[in-house]
C-alpha cells in the first residue's frame, strides 16, 4: 500500500517537473525570439537613425508620404530615444474631423493639448489623406516649450532687408529685384517694371525724388521654408549681442550696419534661452531673392540670417552635437559696395 503511494506521488512530482521545465522552455524561447527579433528589426531598419533626435527626425520626415510600415518605424524610432509620445490621427476622410483650414487644425491641437490627462512631452499629429493611409503632414509640437518644433502652417518670411549703396563718387543707381511677386512691404514704393532708381553718394546718402534716405527697404516671402541645417551656430540668448558684433564683423558690416541689425534683431532673440543661427550662403541668398545694381558693385555684401529660438536646454545640447559650426567669410569692401542684410525666422 505504501509502495503503490510512493509510486503515485513520484508520478506526480515527475508531470509537475515536467511542466515547470516547459514552462521554463517556453519563456526561455520567448525571450530569444524577441532578442533576434530586435537583431533582425535594427538590421532591417537603419541603425544609424536611433540616435537620430527631434530636429534630424523632422527634417528627414516633414512633409514625406508616410506608409503604415513607415509609422511603425517612426514609433519605434521614438521609443529607442525614449521619447514621450502621444500620437494623434486627423483623418480628413471624416467629416465629423475635417480640417481643411490649417489655422483651425493648430487650435484644435492647442485645445487637446491643454488637457491635464495628457503628460507627454512631444505631440505628434498626422493628417491622412487617401485610403492607404499615407501621412500627407506631419506636425511635432513641444508641449513643454508651448510651440511646434516644425511649423508647417506657414511659409518663412524675409524680414527688414535693407539695402545700403557706397559708390566712389555720386551716381545715378538703379537696383532691381529679381522676384517682385514675393514682395510684401518696400520703401520706397518699388516699381516692379523699373525698380528703384537712386543718386547714390560716396557717405551713402541716397537721393530718391525729393526725399534723403540712407537705405532702401523690402520685405516679402520666402520661396523656401526655411529649417534648421547642419550647419550653424547654438547661442545662448544673453550671448545674442557679443555673438552678433563678432560674426557680423566677419560678414563684413561696418559698425552702423552691424548696430541697426543688432537693434533690430536683439529684441526678438536676447531673452530666449537659446537661438539655432544660421547666415544664408550667396547662393541661396541669391536664388531666393535675385539682386541686381547697376552699374555693377565692385564689392556687394548680402547678410541673410536664418534663426529660431530654442527653449529647451536638452534640444540646445543635442541640437549642438549634431550641427557642425558654419565657416565665415570676410569679403574685401574695395570700390564701389552695396550691402544688404536682413534675416528670416525659422517657424
Amino acid at each position: 500500500m505504501a509502495d503503490g503511494e510512493e509510486k503515485r506521488n513520484t508520478k506526480s512530482f515527475k508531470i509537475i517537473l515536467k511542466r515547470i521545465l516547459k514552462a521554463i522552455f517556453i519563456i526561455f524561447f520567448c525571450i530569444v525570439v524577441s532578442v533576434l527579433s530586435k537583431i533582425i528589426w535594427d538590421y532591417c531598419y537603419d541603425k544609424e537613425l536611433m540616435n537620430t533626435n527631434i530636429s534630424e527626425f523632422v527634417k528627414k520626415y516633414d512633409d514625406a508620404e508616410i506608409s503604415g510600415m513607415e509609422l511603425t518605424r517612426i514609433l519605434y524610432l521614438f521609443m529607442e530615444n525614449k521619447y514621450p509620445v502621444a500620437i494623434y490621427f486627423i483623418d480628413d476622410n471624416e467629416k465629423s474631423q475635417d480640417y481643411y483650414d490649417l489655422k483651425e487644425f493648430e487650435d484644435y491641437i492647442k485645445k487637446v493639448l491643454k488637457s491635464a490627462k495628457i503628460q507627454n512631452k512631444y505631440i505628434i499629429s498626422f493628417i491622412s489623406y487617401n485610403d492607404e493611409k499615407h501621412i500627407d503632414k506631419l506636425y511635432i509640437y513641444d508641449k513643454e516649450a508651448e510651440e511646434y518644433v516644425n511649423s508647417p502652417l506657414e511659409c518663412s518670411d524675409f524680414s527688414k532687408p535693407i539695402i545700403y549703396l557706397y559708390p566712389e563718387e555720386k551716381e545715378s543707381v538703379n537696383i532691381w529685384l529679381g522676384n517682385p511677386e514675393q514682395l510684401t512691404h518696400t520703401y520706397p514704393k518699388y516699381d516692379e517694371r523699373a525698380g528703384w532708381n537712386v543718386t547714390a553718394e560716396p557717405n551713402g546718402n541716397l537721393l530718391y525724388g525729393d526725399k534723403n534716405l540712407y537705405a532702401l527697404y523690402w520685405e516679402g516671402k520666402s520661396r523656401f521654408d526655411n529649417k534648421i541645417q547642419d550647419d550653424g551656430f547654438i547661442v545662448k540668448g544673453e550671448k545674442t549681442i557679443e555673438f552678433l558684433e563678432e560674426k557680423l564683423s566677419i560678414l563684413g558690416l561696418n559698425e552702423r550696419e552691424a548696430e541697426e541689425f543688432i537693434v533690430y534683431w536683439l529684441p526678438q532673440m536676447e531673452d530666449n534661452k537659446y537661438n539655432y543661427i544660421r547666415f544664408e550662403t550667396s547662393n541661396e541668398i541669391e536664388e531666393n531673392m535675385p539682386l541686381n545694381i547697376s552699374p555693377k558693385p565692385d564689392t556687394t555684401i548680402r547678410i541673410m540670417m536664418d534663426w529660431c529660438e530654442i527653449n529647451s536646454e536638452s534640444e540646445a545640447n543635442r541640437l549642438s552635437h549634431n550641427i557642425k559650426e558654419q565657416e565665415l567669410t570676410t569679403p574685401e569692401r574695395a570700390g564701389f559696395v552695396a550691402v544688404e542684410w536682413g534675416g528670416s525666422r525659422i517657424k
